[in-house]
């Protein structure tokens, strides 16, 4: 996403609206784990909470030491 409101560690590929939503990827590596969250293009407009919502949800799948 190039938006000069967009931090520079969120980028995502979308695919564009069509006959069918378009879908967006958001890929992180976290030790030997590749992690890809899937949300609509739409959901971009709020960026900043799905953001959160990634890292609230990955910070949840660590193993507690």
């Amino acid at each position: 996403m190039h938006d000069s409101a967009t931090p520079e560690g969120f980028h995502v590929r979308c695919s564009r609206n069509g006959t069918t939503p378009g879908i967006c990827l958001y890929s992180q590596r976290i030790d030997h784990a590749d992690i890809v969250a899937r949300f609509p293009r739409d959901w971009l407009t709020d960026w900043q909470a799905i953001e959160a919502g990634i890292e609230r949800l990955i910070e949840g799948l660590r193993p507690r030491s």
